[in-house]
This record gives C-alpha cells, structure tokens and sequence, in this order.
C-alpha cells in the first residue's frame, strides 16, 4: 500500500485490529536501544547489522519485522533462514511467539507454515532457503522489508542469487528495504562478507559486540572470565569473531581443509574404477548425494559428482538413488540410518531392489582428520563443476567456539554425505608396482659389485684392555 498509516486508520476504523497499532509499534519501538534503533531507522534501502554472540541480533531483527509487519497492512514480511530447521530459525519463531504474547497483539501462528498472521493481514513467514529452486519460492511477492539472518551461513551463490535476483525486485513496488544480519565466519568469503568487511557504498553498515548491549551490563566481566576460561588472549580468531564481531580469516577453524589448488581436477581420471553413492538423508533438511570412486591402480580419490534436494518422499529419493546407480554400476550405496534413515534405508531395499547399507557413524571426528590428511596431501580429487554445493559447504562448515562438534548454524548434507562416501573407499590397498630393472644382466652385476665392496670394506678391529 502506498500510504501505509492511512489504511492502518481505516482498518481501526473497521475494528479489525485489536489493539492500536500506533501504541503497538511504540512499545515494541521502546524495547530496542540505540544500536537496534538506528538499524530500523536508517533510511538507506540496503542495511547490514553484523553482530557478536548476544549482542542482541536476533531480538533486534524479530523486533523490526513486527513493527514493518504493523506499519504496512496486509503485506508480507519475509524472514529468510538458510533453513527452517536450524537453531536461528527456532530461536526467531520464539521470540516472534514472546512479542505477540507480551505486547497482546492477537496474532496467529501457523506451525507447519512458520509463519505469524497479524490481525491487519500482514504476515511474516520465515522461509528456508539453502538452494537457489528454494530462494526462487519468494519469486512474485512484493515486500516492504525483508531480513535475511545468518547471512553468513548462506553459500555465496545462493545467496549472491537470493539478493540479486529475488528480493531486490520485490522491494521496487513499496520501497522497501533488506537487512542482511549475521556474525562474521571463519571463511571470511562472500557476500555477506563484502557487504560488511570494508566500507561498501552499496550497503549501510551497522556493527556492535555485546559490550554494547544495555540489557548485559556484566559483558565486560564475563568476558574476561571467557578468556581466562578458555586460555585464549584478546587476539583469539574464534573471540574476535564471535565476540567482537570481527572478521578474521581462521582456515584451523573450518571443518574440512580443502583446497582448490591441490584438490581440484578438470575431469575423472581413474581407470576401471569402483564406485561408492553416499546418501544424507532428509526431507525438511536436503538429502545430498555423493558419489566417488577409487581404483586398485591409484592412490587417489575422485568425487565425481554430489548435489542436494528438500522436500523429497522416499520413493523420489529412491528413483534419483536407482538414476544414479545405472550411471555408476555395481555402485556401493552407502546412507544416513539414524532417525527416519532407518526406515528409509529398508523401502529402498524392499521395495525398489536398492542394495542400501548404513553408513558408518561412530568416531566421526577421527574420520574428519583421516579424510583432511588426504585432502592435505592431495590424495581426495574433486571433478570441476560437478561439486559445486559440497565445495560451498567445505567452504563455510565451520567447528563450534570448542571446536568439540560441527557448528550448527552452518549446512553440512553433501559434507556428511561425502564422509559416508570416503570411509567407505579402499585407495589405501593401492600398492605401487614394483620397478623392474631394465636389463636383468645389469641386476646380477650391480649385486656382485656389491658383495666384491662388503668383502673389501676394512673390518673394525676389536681391542682387548687387560
């Protein structure tokens, strides 16, 4: 709507709202402080808000959202997570569900949809969007403000897609605007990174720690007490990242330790080579395929292929899993049993033939450092153009501030799957042959030689102290 306040007043005048809007917006208005406030005040069109761990992002950011929501009438609102599942969006659906409660605003939540109705029609859904075909959901709207969280977590080309192609058109109708919110990454790439590493002209830029956050006053202490606690200094990477809101590049903190230069290759190269298909299974998280090989004549492993679908029943990932394994035959198929896997895992071999067996899960972090042993020595090759997700998720999958586990805010289904793929492999029985001398002559003369010195070489004398 092209007057917003105008049909808040005429919507008043109905009685559809059942509470004032104006005093909605002024209370939720006065639970941000200065920092929040001058993220949803800023008049620029493109805002970046990145932030250290509780600084007061995700409050901020479900604050705005409301009071957009408030302010344009039966509009949507996007909130875009990198997926439905993951802790941020848990965390935001939360805090919207305080908001409405606290401040009485009568709205309806709707569980399966994730998303939150005002009595105005307006509505904030919070979408996944961890693929470009899922970023494309959000093609036709038109949105007055939109917020994209985690931004960090996105891989660069969905995201890089998500801006550009999506959202920035749905912005022209009302004039909208986008926030892009998020704690710097280990990877220190992309465009999340762009927009807010250096002075950018495209994007106003807003930053803060939690020493800025009024509702900490103890931050100061309690983060002496983190450092001393975890033996880091003041120039830790991890603290500087997730505290300071800093970006440091920290290749140590990443998961996997690939790298183009030494692990990419133009296309397959293994002769007469035996195949293993890896399956992380899924439905509102992706299921990812992978596929390697490995050959009895070549130390090396070559992940030929892997890519990642949402939504999918079990006959559908049971039709790609046959597709696949007519294209690689005799094939290993190797899948995710945990959870639903299970059940999964026993249609596939019931029903569709599918030779299915459990991928292996125990001591996950000394197959992690197995499998980064061979990237690091270039024994894992990986097909250009044909990996392209599990090479965006190697980019950013980053350990936890402990380094004990996977970071959950990150993706890792085509990691997982290309693990399932690698413990499964056999390169290590390669052996390599034995060099033959050129000329079986030369071979008896060189050990006759050799004996004719031993015979010759001074023996060391043996003395005798009485």
């Amino acid at each position: 709507m092209s007057n917003p306040l105008a049909a808040i007043e005429e919507l008043k005048r109905r009685g559809t709202l059942a509470q004032s809007p104006e005093r909605l917006i002024k209370a939720i208005r006065g639970e941000l402080f200065d920092r929040q406030l001058a993220v949803l005040d800023d008049p620029s069109h493109f805002r970046t808000m990145l932030c250290g761990r509780r600084a007061g992002k995700t409050k901020g950011l479900a604050r705005m959202l409301v009071i957009k929501a408030l302010e344009y009438p039966g509009e949507e609102i996007p909130c875009i997570e990198v997926a439905r599942t993951t802790q941020a969006t848990k965390t935001m659906w939360r805090e919207l569900e305080a908001l409405d409660k606290r401040h009485r605003i009568g709205a309806k939540f709707d569980q399966a949809e994730l998303s939150m109705t005002l009595p105005n029609g307006s509505r904030i859904p919070i979408v996944g969007a961890a693929t470009i075909p899922e970023a494309d959901k959000l093609r036709g709207g038109k949105y007055p403000f939109s917020g994209i969280d985690e931004s960090g977590a996105f891989r660069a080309s969905v995201l890089e897609y998500l801006i550009q192609e999506v959202v920035e058109p749905a912005l022209a109708d009302l004039n909208g605007s986008l926030i892009l919110a998020g704690t710097p990454t280990a990877a220190a790439v992309g465009p999340f990174y762009d927009a807010t590493a250096a002075p950018n002209p495209g994007w106003s830029q807003h930053a803060w720690d939690m020493t800025q956050n009024p509702h900490i006053p103890h931050a100061a202490e309690w983060i002496a007490e983190l450092l001393k606690r975890r033996g880091w200094g003041p120039d830790h990477p991890t603290f500087l990242r997730e505290y300071r809101a800093k970006w440091v590049r920290d290749p140590n903190a990443l998961v996997y330790r690939y790298d183009a230069g030494r692990n990419l290759i133009s296309a397959p190269t293994h002769v007469r080579p035996n195949y293993v298909i890896g399956i992380d299974l899924g439905f509102v998280d992706a299921t990812a395929w992978v596929v390697m090989s490995w050959s009895h004549s070549s130390p090396h492993i070559e992940v030929i292929e892997s890519f990642r679908e949402s939504g999918l029943i079990p006959s559908k990932i049971a039709e790609i899993t046959f597709q696949l394994r007519e294209r690689y035959p005799n094939a290993t198929l190797i899948a995710d049993h945990g959870g639903l896997g299970k059940s999964i895992i026993e249609e596939m071999r019931q029903r569709h033939g599918l030779p299915v067996q459990g991928a292996e899960k125990t001591t996950k972090r000394s197959a992690i450092e197995w499998m980064n042993g061979d990237l690091e020595q270039g024994r894992i090759k990986v097909v250009q153009g044909r990996n392209n997700e599990l090479v965006e998720e190697w980019a950013l999958l980053q350990w936890s501030e402990d380094r004990s586990k996977e970071d959950p805010r990150f993706e890792n289904h085509c990691s997982d799957a290309a693990l399932y793929c690698y413990r499964e492999c056999r390169q290590w029985t390669f052996k390599p042959p034995a060099q033959k001398p050129a000329n079986p002559h030369e071979l008896i003369d060189a050990q006759v030689e050799a004996h004719i010195k031993s015979l010759m070489r001074p023996k060391a004398r043996k003395y005798v102290y009485e």
